[in-house]
């Protein structure tokens, strides 16, 4: 039971704190976009939600918001690793998963420095 009231006294105000910078785009976004409501992260498969300032993640179950990245993916870096602006295209873009994990394929930009080839001297002069 007091328990149950702790949390009651500890929720409105921690909700009021996430609300006040709701909007507001995070450090580690693309600077020049302002406007972008989502981002997602095509390695972990994870989107961010600016407005409400959350990650969403597959559970396994379901969609489910976070403050931070689950432990799984503590790994990942969101300042360095690759994150798209999917700005306001579609509300809850979680939603069309499947679109977004076939535009944006994990490993794709890892890939395609790797398999890009190099060109000789001769070639990069026009010979």
């Amino acid at each position: 039971m007091l328990k149950r009231f702790f949390r009651t006294l500890v929720n409105p105000h921690s909700r009021v704190l996430r609300r006040s910078s709701a909007g507001v785009q995070p450090g580690w976004g693309i600077a020049f976009d302002r406007n972008t409501r989502y981002y997602y992260f095509p390695e972990i498969e994870t989107y961010y939600d600016v407005f409400n300032t959350c990650f969403v993640h597959w559970n396994g179950r379901e969609w489910k918001r976070s403050g931070e990245l689950p432990s799984c993916y503590r790994w990942f870096d969101v300042y360095r690793d690759h994150k798209v602006a999917l700005g306001n295209e579609r509300e809850e873009p979680w939603k069309f998963h499947l679109v977004y994990t076939l535009k944006y394929p994990k490993n794709k930009w890892q890939s395609l420095r790797a398999s890009t080839p190099r060109k000789t001297e001769n070639e990069t002069r026009g010979y």
